[in-house]
């Protein structure tokens, strides 16, 4: 199994899950009052976020940017090895 968050935005009073994503963002742009955030890793409830500790979230945010540029890191670095090696194919 994938080892990632998951954060589940639940309307407190229907007990209704509104949105279930990996992105932190994107669940904190969606978060209002009377809402929560359950943040779950594999089958594991790990933090609930009201909002009166919504700056909780934070730490999920920075660790997906971080995330993100490493991947994008990896995707630069892919690519200029792929470009070094059609320049010098076609060189030859």
């Amino acid at each position: 199994m994938a080892n990632y968050n998951t954060f589940n935005l639940v309307d407190t009073r229907s007990r209704k899950i509104l949105l279930t994503t990996s992105s932190a963002r994107k669940c904190k742009k969606e978060f209002v009052k009377g809402y929560r955030i359950d943040v779950w890793n594999g089958n594991a409830l790990i933090d609930v976020i009201y909002n009166k500790n919504l700056t909780d979230i934070n730490k999920y945010i920075q660790i997906e940017k971080e995330h993100i540029a490493r991947k994008q890191a990896m995707a630069e670095e892919r690519n200029r090895r792929r470009r070094e090696r059609t320049r010098l194919r076609l060189a030859q």
